[in-house]
């Protein structure tokens, strides 16, 4: 393994016991690419984290002090990011409220405010809410009031049975300057999945266990432990585990939750939803990999390759699913879902 990315999985996974920092300052000690280093852990979005415990663990001294400034400008940039987004966030939900529209606050800004317990330590690009499909309409137009207006047409992507979400992004502002919300009404977010699994995924599992969190002083619902869970391993699993953060983020929860999260629970939880190979060789197969590190290229790589195409998460559904009998009957319906989705897209397309 690259030392530099071994560098990163020591200061990204598990605590810093005796042998751990050993290593590190090891590793620290010997001639490599620092500027690979900075570059490859804000790739992976884990640049804040590691910044974070250099200073916590008393190793910030074994690190240049170009490569701890470089780290450290990315912290703070994020750290001001996620604050304007927090704000947002603190004016989304009242609207909301006061609109009767019931809503669940999803990934980053709850993981960085709630899991993390620093606004800083995960990148967070837009702010993720579920909402029921019944109240799309509902919540796009009370957001209006704010500023809020759909990129794409809403009635459109509501009668479209392959998907998931809509994004809105701030008048005036777009989606570049990071004013934008996702507004999801299913928890499944890619088209495919949403054809293979959407009937057997059912939505008001995660409503009816859902709890309600005080996230930087606004109570707002999010995910039960267990749904939280399942829900970023499907995002993971759904992006091919193309950055690091999105399996910290995994680690993050089982060891925020420790105790109130049975794994067995959330393994049955999963097969309930149809999504129990998924769960399955998230925790079983990658989580453990990026613990020890015993895979092969970059960080994350894995068996798979991270650059995400659409057919990659496809091909690694079928060879997750347990049983000659299960990869071929999820062949032959992810097939049909693909040629349904495409002529769909087309026919859309040239209309």
């Amino acid at each position: 393994m690259n030392k530099a990315n071994e560098l990163i999985r020591l200061l990204s996974f598990g605590d810093i016991d005796l042998s751990r920092r050993e290593r590190i300052i090891h590793l620290a000690g010997e001639r490599f690419d620092w500027d690979y280093l900075v570059a490859a852990a804000s790739r992976e979005g884990v640049a804040c984290v590691i910044y974070d415990r250099l200073n916590k663990s008393g190793l910030r001294d074994i690190v240049p002090a170009s490569v701890l400034a470089g780290l450290g400008s990315v912290y703070y940039t994020h750290s001001a990011q996620n604050t304007l987004l927090l704000e947002e966030f603190k004016s989304v939900i009242p609207v909301l409220n006061d609109a009767r529209v019931p809503v669940i606050l999803l990934k980053g800004l709850f993981l960085a405010d709630s899991v993390y317990g620093n606004i800083a330590l995960r990148p967070v690009r837009d702010l993720d809410i579920l909402v029921r499909r019944r109240d799309v309409l509902k919540t796009v137009s009370a957001l209006g009031s704010i500023g809020y207006a759909p990129i794409a047409n809403v009635e459109e992507r509501l009668e479209d049975r392959f998907a998931y979400s809509v994004t809105l992004a701030k008048q005036g502002v777009g989606i570049d300057a990071g004013a934008s919300i996702d507004l999801h009404w299913h928890i499944l977010n890619a088209s495919w999945l949403i054809g293979l699994r959407s009937e057997k995924c059912d939505v008001e599992r995660f409503w009816d266990g859902a709890e309600f969190a005080t996230v930087s002083g606004i109570k707002a619902r999010v995910l039960s432990p267990e749904h939280l869970l399942i829900s970023l391993a499907v995002n993971a699993f759904t992006h091919c585990y193309q950055r690091l953060i999105l399996i910290v983020d995994i680690e993050r929860v089982l060891a925020r939750y420790g105790g109130a999260i049975s794994v067995d629970s959330v393994s049955r939880e999963a097969d309930r939803c149809g999504l129990g190979n998924v769960i399955d060789h998230t925790l079983n197969n990658i989580l453990p990999a990026a613990r020890s590190g015993k895979y092969r290229g970059r960080p994350g790589t894995f068996i798979f390759k991270r650059e995400y195409r659409p057919f990659r998460p496809c091909l690694m559904y079928i060879l997750t699913c347990r049983g000659i009998i299960a990869k071929f009957r999820a062949f032959l319906e992810i097939g049909k879902v693909i040629t349904y989705v495409f002529f769909s897209r087309l026919k859309a397309k040239n209309t």
